[in-house]
């Protein structure tokens, strides 16, 4: 987690998060087969070989640290072996970035519960080296605890001595430090987990399993925090193994409250039968996409699907979204989307959306602002939708017709998207709504039509197909994509077979217009997926 984060911070800009511009080398797709090697010990010798030949600065770097989490997880006894990989990865970090590298390390170690002793020493070291100083050129929070200034960004490598002293008996050590990295800065997900480890220690197991949760469920603490909130809740509700999901559910509306209660929408003298579509690009590991989704939220509470149709496409910026696809691909390329968030309404980008939490009721005004003002304008087109779903074959029929435009390029498009999907993302949502799994047509080009005529189609999504062309998808991605480091935490491939909405819209393709758009939310599946 550490080293995606870091990963992720270099790739992210103040305002918002750009798509990494080159396609992997050669080198760097050898390397990718080889950290999806099944096998550990072909995994080490191909790390071991790849290492060699000298590859590039930044993926010696990487396979460095492969190698030495697969020697740590494949022959936790060869000790002395891991000790010197360990030594043989900090030699390589730059002085400004071997503090952070020390606390890396010694993650991996206290993880696996391996030479804890060293691991103590390499994370006082890291401690060592953080003084009073900030890191240049970056905006940091900075809190004065326990005589002496903490910046929270420094949180992380404070919080794992203490856990480390932690687990090595050395209990007031352990909590002298952690305490203050929790008082430094409380939403760290490194300071929540040695909360919760100090409350374990304890026997507190309930109030163990609170920290574990929120850390787990910043978004930040995913990998690290999982098993340790399973493991806290099968002791703290040992009769309900199978309400954990429903109970994190919980847990996450009670500490990230909706800070918006919308109210509905008035309809003025001059609102038309139009119905505006919204189009958000976002990343579930994009932090300044957190204002303009939550934002777009409560848009969808004020406004009714008459009113507005909102369309999710998840995209890998700054790091991958396992909720992404073909289409969502296609349809970034065809607006030409290059940051997150990006949301675009009638096919005009809406800018200074993004930011943090901070950030919610501001975007929310200025999604209002272009909102209601297109209410008011008459729709360009008549849009017909049906569909009957049978199992996972869901059969659509649409119609257009009274579509008035001079374009010569006009396109009638077919969307299938999931109501709510449900992922920890790092940037610490939850929940994920209406997001886009297939749009009808070749490279999600949707059907000709032209001014003026009428004209129907027939398109029938099979969801077993989507299921296994989003997970070819997403394995090629780990391979060929243009992420740095694209290797998933989990794929959201699997589609619902309930909670679908069927959204079609005419556009002209040559200013992006949107003329008008319809939605149809699908009754419940006969049959169940699962």
């Amino acid at each position: 987690m550490w080293l995606r984060l870091l990963i992720v911070f270099l790739t992210i800009c103040a305002c918002n998060a750009a798509v990494r511009a080159q396609a992997p080398t050669d080198e760097e797709k050898a390397y990718r087969r080889m950290v999806r090697l099944p096998d550990a010990q072909q995994k080490i010798a191909a790390l071991e070989k790849l290492l060699a030949n000298n590859p590039s600065a930044t993926l010696r770097l990487l396979a460095h640290r492969t190698l030495l989490e697969t020697l740590v997880d494949a022959q936790p006894e060869q000790k002395d072996k891991i000790l010197a990989q360990a030594n043989r990865l900090l030699s390589l970090a730059s002085d400004n970035a071997r503090g952070t590298w020390y606390s890396i390390v010694a993650g991996i170690l206290f993880e696996k519960g391996i030479l804890l002793a060293e691991a103590e020493e390499f994370a006082a070291q890291s401690v060592a080296q953080l003084g009073d100083r900030k890191s240049p050129g970056q905006m940091q929070q900075v809190s004065a605890v326990g005589g002496r200034t903490v910046v929270t960004s420094n949180v992380p490598r404070i919080a794992m001595l203490g856990r480390i002293y932690l687990k090595r008996g050395k209990r007031s050590e352990a909590e002298a430090l952690i305490k203050e990295a929790y008082e430094a800065d409380a939403t760290q997900a490194s300071a929540l987990l040695g909360m919760g480890e100090l409350a374990q220690a304890k026997g507190d197991t309930q109030t163990a399993l609170n920290y574990f949760a929120e850390a787990y469920l910043s978004g930040r603490g995913r990998e690290a925090a999982r098993q340790r909130v399973v493991n806290a809740y099968h002791r703290a509700y040992p009769m309900k193994p199978n309400d954990l999901e429903a109970w994190l559910d919980a847990k996450y509306h009670e500490l990230y409250p909706h800070p918006i209660k919308p109210e509905r929408y008035q309809p003025t003298a001059a609102r038309t039968n139009r119905t505006v579509l919204a189009e958000v690009f976002s990343g579930a590991a994009c932090g300044p996409c957190l204002a303009t989704d939550l934002a777009t939220e409560a848009a969808m509470q004020r406004y009714s699907t008459k009113e507005l149709i909102v369309l999710m496409y998840h995209i890998p910026i700054p790091d991958v979204d396992p909720m992404m696809n073909a289409t969502t691909e296609a349809r970034r390329d065809f607006y030409q989307v290059r940051v997150a968030p990006s949301p675009i309404l009638n096919g005009e980008f809406v800018p200074k959306t993004g930011g943090g939490r901070g950030r919610i009721e501001d975007s929310f005004e200025l999604l209002k602002s272009v909102i209601e003002p297109a209410l008011e304008k008459p729709s360009d087109a008549l849009i017909k939708l049906e569909a009957m779903q049978q199992g996972p074959k869901i059969k659509v029929k649409l119609a257009v017709d009274r579509v008035r435009s001079t374009s010569s390029d006009l396109r009638l498009h077919l969307v299938l998207a999931e109501d709510q999907v449900r992922y920890m993302g790092l940037n610490g949502l939850r929940f994920h709504p209406m997001v886009v799994r297939a749009m009808a047509g070749d490279e999600a080009e949707g059907f000709g039509i032209k001014a003026g005529q009428a004209a129907s189609f027939e398109h029938t999504f099979d969801l077993l197909k989507l299921t296994a062309t989003a997970k070819a998808y997403l394995d090629d991605y780990e391979i060929n994509g243009r992420t740095f480091n694209p290797t998933f935490d989990e794929k959201k491939h699997e589609i619902a077979w309930n909670g679908l909405s069927l959204v079609a819209f005419v556009q002209d393709r040559k200013s992006k217009q949107i003329l008008q758009a319809v939605s149809l939310q699908l009754p419940p599946a006969i049959e169940k997926s699962k």
